[in-house]
């Protein structure tokens, strides 16, 4: 019986060493699958970590790009300016020098200047019109002007009429206003044309 007890219990303890050496050895390959699984999360986690520090980085850098990118554009707006404002300068001396010369040109003949832009003026025929002839023909101021417009497809300022009508601006300003009003003519910007 005794020997049987013997075999009894190696047949029982076998079985059981086997079986604690295999639960043993399935608890070990869990852990290392655990534990492989808590390395690639880490790794995960700290390259997660890194991209959003450089994300971070990179959103705090924006404002300070965009603010020297704005500079930048300022500052080539601001030497554009000032190129067109030495142009605009360059060309104003051009102006004056032409009217200097002008002015000179015209003492050195005696001539004087109002007096050759009014006998131009007065002598326009280009679109068929005498101020002489009108003026002797008995045409009110209000009948010349609305004459001298028709003309004047092109357009024409108040300022451009009184020296061929010998007017004040004023004057004129009126006799304009009452044409405009009667639809005799019409007015884009500053310029007053013939109706259509």
């Amino acid at each position: 019986m005794a020997a049987e007890v013997k075999k009894l219990g190696k047949a029982v303890t076998t079985p059981g060493k086997k079986s604690v050496t295999t639960f043993q050895q399935h608890l070990d390959d869990v852990t290392e699958i655990l534990n492989n699984f808590q390395r690639t999360l880490d790794l995960f986690k700290d390259d997660q970590l890194d991209k959003l520090t450089e994300l971070q980085t990179e959103v705090a850098y924006l404002p300070r790009q965009l603010e020297v990118h704005q500079k930048e554009q300022l500052k080539s707006y601001q030497l554009m300016i000032t190129g067109i404002y030495e142009s605009i300068s360059q060309i104003q001396e051009e102006v004056e020098n032409i009217e200097i010369s002008a002015v000179v040109l015209l003492r050195s003949l005696k001539i004087k200047p109002d007096q050759i832009v009014s006998d131009a003026i007065k002598k326009d025929n280009r679109y068929g019109f005498d101020m002489e002839s009108t003026m002797k023909k008995g045409l009110t101021l209000e009948e010349r002007v609305l004459k001298y417009i028709d003309m004047h497809c092109t357009g024409i300022k108040i300022s451009d009429m009184e020296s061929p009508f010998g007017e004040t601006r004023m004057r004129i300003g009126f006799v304009v206003k009452k044409l405009l009003d009667e639809e005799k003519i019409q007015k884009i910007e500053n310029l007053y044309f013939p109706v259509k």
